[in-house]
Formats: C-alpha cells, sequence, structure tokens
C-alpha cells in the first residue's frame, strides 16, 4: 500500500485513522437497549410465538426449502434392478450358448 492512501489524503474514509474515545462511546450506546437496530437482541420469544413461526415455515412456506431433482443416483432403484437383472439373464443365456 503506497503512502498516498493513508491518512488524511485517502478518499476511503478510516483508513489509518482510529475513532476517538467519545465517538466509540457514542457508537456503544447507539447500539444498546431500545435502540438496537437488531430488536431482539437480547429477548427470547414466548413458546406461543415459536409455535406460530414453526407452523408459518411448514412445507412450501418454507423459504429454504426447493425442489430437488435427482438425474443420476448411486443408490438402487427399481429401474437399476430389472437393468441388472436382465443383465445377468443375457450373460447366463450366452453361456449356455457357448457351451453346447
Amino acid at each position: 500500500m503506497s503512502l498516498v492512501n493513508l491518512g488524511e489524503n485517502n478518499p476511503r474514509g478510516m483508513s489509518g485513522r482510529t475513532h476517538s474515545t467519545e465517538t466509540l462511546a457514542k457508537m456503544s450506546d447507539a447500539k444498546t437497549g431500545e435502540k438496537n437496530p437488531r430488536g431482539m437482541l437480547g429477548r427470547t420469544h414466548s413458546a406461543d410465538t415459536l409455535t406460530k413461526m414453526s407452523i408459518a415455515k411448514l412445507g412450501s412456506n418454507n423459504p429454504i426449502s426447493k425442489r430437488v431433482f435427482v438425474y443420476y443416483s448411486t443408490t438402487p432403484t427399481i429401474n437399476r434392478f430389472f437393468y441388472n437383472f436382465i443383465y445377468i439373464i443375457i450373460n447366463y443365456i450366452f453361456n449356455i450358448i457357448r457351451i453346447i
């Protein structure tokens, strides 16, 4: 980093500088108590509210849920079972033909 980007020549704000103790106290005061921008900090939801929130996010209302398409699976399925079954039968028939 060049010396041009440090201190008062820096167009990006606080690089190379620190907040005064008075400013730090003001910022701390602004974030505590009822004025907290994250409303629930230090408080908990009641059991009734937790139940309502749980019910509201069931099924397709869940913001995280999405459809999952499985294009290839390593787990055995019915199609894979029949494929293996037919493969075994064909090999068995060819082995019998080869013996005859």
